[in-house]
């Protein structure tokens, strides 16, 4: 896949990728593919707007450009963490950092792999999640920060249903 523009140098806006469990390239590599698939149905042409960028590091600093394929194996520095730890972490280290979101971010954790989902997080202040697949997680994640889209709006907040495709196109009228 050909990604849009996503150097930090041209700032584009970096969207954190947090894994809480050991999540195989390939499975990485079909959430990059299907994240901007998603992405690309808010309408915006070939530009997205931000890029999904998986943290392999706690140093954001050497963060030049959003994630690509295909992923190289890592060990994720967020192994086993909660949600919670992840929004504390968020808090205090990506948010200070301007390439970075600034309330927006998502998790990949146990169910990534098996289920071919993710946490899409928003933290104003209060944290709320939502569980998407990858085709609805950037798709979500653009609109949330840019505040166009409230997370509530999307009724999934609090539940177990997970937002998909087939919601994304619900909602997009397809």
């Amino acid at each position: 896949m050909v990604y849009p523009d996503d150097l930090v140098k041209d700032h584009c806006l970096m969207f954190p990728i947090f894994c809480t469990a050991n999540i195989p390239p390939n499975i990485l590599d079909e959430f990059l593919d299907q994240s901007y698939q998603g992405c690309l149905k808010l309408g915006a042409g070939d530009s997205v707007g931000g890029a999904p960028c998986i943290l392999t590091s706690k140093d954001l600093a050497s963060v030049t450009h959003g994630s690509r394929t295909p992923t190289q194996p890592f060990s994720s520095p967020f192994l086993d963490m909660s949600v919670e730890e992840v929004r504390k972490f968020f808090a205090e280290n990506v948010v200070p950092h301007s390439a970075f979101t600034s309330s927006v971010f998502a998790v990949m954790d146990a169910a990534t792999v098996a289920k071919k989902t993710c946490v899409v997080a928003v933290d104003d202040g209060e944290l709320k999640v939502i569980r998407t697949d990858f085709y609805a997680a950037m798709w979500n994640m653009v609109p949330l920060e840019m505040a166009t889209m409230s997370i509530e709006e999307t009724e999934f907040v609090g539940s177990e249903r997970v937002f998909d495709r087939e919601e994304v196109e619900r909602v997009m009228g397809d």
